[in-house]
């Protein structure tokens, strides 16, 4: 390949492009330690999410030798509702193993630069190439790798696309600080509310008595179109509680006043699709995120609102307790499909604290709460500057110089 080629194949410029593996026993053989194995939920753009990161032993691992991720390797999701996610695989989980989900795209760096395949992959045109190709109409889109390593590219000289890369790491390192303040504040508040949670010794109250509880919208596929607003679907409950923004759906049908939910509302998911039961029971905090429109919960989840003197931090706290979990799964029953009896929430009981303990819990939970809040709205902006000036940078209408402008005034 000379240095005037510019339109070349992705296969031409890589020296790895394959998916991962099952380890022998499945998920029997995951660990709380060891080598990581990287699944699709782990893979978002631009992010490697770290909640949920599975590991397994030495022995899985050596079975699984040639599906090792090395460090610049891009992870691409091959399967499913995440087909064609992708991120650079990170540092500090490495040496790691991917599963069949996820496929390793490694650059030659004589002609490629890690972050700027990253960038190719994830611009919007390229997006909708791979998921037209994967069969997004499909019952269960997937990619090949003959499809991935067939995907033309332009390819500019090597000094240009770290010229590029770096503009855009500028921009993925403070999405990053932010999504680490933004944990730190989630942990601080989870341990402040168990520390008041459990140190209360009211009177014993069932939930249902200062609750109100709501279940989510019946919707039909007709509805979820553009133009009223957005679905908070099972796929917004991530795996750790947190509120997932990407599963979110455009929703257009009707709904009930009481079903429409708000910044702050708390909703608990009352079905699970996951092997391990790791979402059904768990609460999640609604976030807007700087989208329009009204938000309404599906039928997934259970709406649930404090009355009688709760607010909705406290809530929050109490229902992120293990011990309220531990309650809710006793509820649960299904084989495929996990399903939360309507009684698992109002038959919880708890030591009711007095006001002001109430009153302190709803304050710093608040603070830290709107702190974390704060830094995923700016995340959010900076990911959508990202993606604005991707196409720009990547078709050559912007210069570097000029976007490392906008971009010094941001960050």
């Amino acid at each position: 390949m000379s240095d005037q080629d510019r339109r070349v194949r992705l296969g031409e410029i890589t020296t790895k492009i394959g998916s991962g593996a099952t380890p022998r026993g499945g998920s029997s053989v995951y660990t709380t330690s060891g080598v990581a194995f990287i699944r699709s939920q782990n893979v978002h753009d631009f992010h490697f999410d770290y909640s949920g990161l599975a590991h397994i032993d030495d022995s899985a691992a050596a079975s699984l030798i040639g599906v090792l991720v090395k460090p610049g390797d891009v992870l691409l999701n091959i399967t499913g509702d995440s087909v064609a996610r992708c991120c650079l695989a990170p540092q500090d989980v490495l040496p790691a193993r991917v599963s069949q989900h996820v496929m390793i795209v490694r650059p030659d760096p004589a002609f490629l630069d890690g972050q700027y395949l990253q960038a190719l992959l994830a611009e919007p045109w390229m997006k909708s190439r791979l998921l037209s190709i994967a069969g997004g109409g499909a019952t269960r889109p997937a990619l090949t790798r003959a499809q991935v390593a067939e995907l033309e590219v332009d390819l500019p000289p090597v000094p240009v696309q770290h010229a590029i890369a770096e503009v855009l790491r500028a921009l993925d390192d403070k999405i990053e600080a932010n999504s680490r303040l933004v944990e730190s504040a989630h942990g601080l508040a989870s341990a402040y509310g168990r520390r008041c949670v459990l140190g209360s010794d009211g009177r014993l109250t069932a939930l249902g008595d200062v609750v109100h509880v709501c279940k989510g919208v019946s919707y039909r596929s007709v509805d979820l179109v553009p133009g009223g607003g957005w679905l908070v679907s099972l796929k917004c409950a991530g795996r750790d509680g947190s509120f997932q923004p990407e599963g979110l759906k455009p929703f257009s049908g009707p709904a009930k006043s009481m079903q429409v939910v708000h910044d702050g509302d708390v909703v608990v998911a009352q079905t699970d699709l996951t092997q391990r039961a790791e979402v059904i029971g768990r609460p999640v905090r609604i976030e807007r995120l700087g989208r329009p429109g009204r938000l309404v919960a599906s039928l997934d989840f259970s709406i649930v609102r404090p009355e009688k003197g709760l607010t909705r931090e406290f809530l929050f706290a109490l229902l992120s307790q293990p011990e309220f979990r531990e309650h809710a799964l006793a509820y649960c029953n299904g084989t495929t499909v996990l399903h939360m009896n309507s009684d698992a929430i109002p038959s919880y009981q708890f030591a009711m604290p007095d006001e002001i303990v109430i009153r302190d819990v709803t304050f710093v939970l608040g603070s830290l709460l709107e702190a974390a809040d704060a830094a995923r709205n700016e995340s959010m902006a900076l990911g959508n500057l990202r993606d604005s000036l991707l196409p720009r940078l990547l078709s050559g209408e912007l210069r570097v110089r000029d976007a490392e402008t906008l971009v010094g005034e941001v960050v």
